[in-house]
């Protein structure tokens, strides 16, 4: 650090102790006007499930049939490529099925179910993992028991299309590792952090001006 920006800190530092009364307060209010504002924003919850991909009955990996679904066909001796299981998670007849289950279109409070569809397709993040062999689903919801609900529901479902399409000799596809069960907390928002950001934005702010009332 130069004298020049050395100077130029113990001046901040001497504008901030002159001013830290009104700073700090003012600070401290718009934090707290962050709180209520956060409270009143409706909470988002996260879940997940972790599920273990299945191997081909011919006893390869899920990256031979990866390998498979480019090339030569996935499915035999049985087999299924985590594509196709990808796929039929986010097939529009999956999510159909779990939008009637949980009456989504009642608790998105949509109109026609092509918007429920829409939301929950936004709400829903499915991981496959090839090196691993598992897969993650994550989704969000604004209601704690459903949220979790959702994501097994997930992994049923695709035991239950794979029964009814044939896809797979595996039963069941999909064998959870990890059941999703209800967040503690919010995802979203993030009151603590929401309130520190807008307190260190207000000093900030009233820093650059009272530097510039300064100057000027």
């Amino acid at each position: 650090m130069n004298n020049k920006e050395f100077f130029n800190f113990i001046e901040l530092w001497r504008l901030f102790w002159k001013k830290k009364v009104i700073i700090l307060s003012t600070s401290f209010v718009c934090s707290l006007i962050a709180m209520v504002v956060s409270f009143l924003i409706p909470k988002t919850y996260e879940a997940e499930v972790l599920a273990l991909m299945p191997e081909s009955s011919s006893g390869s990996s899920q990256l031979s049939g990866v390998i498979g679904f480019l090339g030569e066909s996935s499915l035999e001796g049985g087999g299924i490529s985590s594509q196709v299981i990808k796929l039929l998670l986010e097939s529009k007849n999956c999510r159909k099925r779990i939008i009637k289950r949980f009456d989504l279109i009642s608790a998105y409070n949509t109109e026609t179910e092509e918007d429920a569809l829409e939301i929950l397709q936004e709400r829903t993040k499915i991981g496959i993992y090839i090196l691993t062999g598992d897969i993650r689903i994550l989704v969000k919801d604004r209601n704690q028991e459903r949220v979790a609900e959702i994501c097994n529901y997930y992994i049923e479902l695709a035991n239950k299309l794979n029964e009814e399409l044939e896809l797979s000799a595996e039963k069941p596809l999909l064998i959870i590792i990890d059941y999703a069960t209800p967040p503690k907390e919010a995802s979203f928002p993030k009151i603590k952090i929401n309130m520190l950001v807008v307190f260190l934005l207000s000093s900030l702010f009233l820093m650059s001006y009272y530097a510039f009332s300064e100057k000027t």
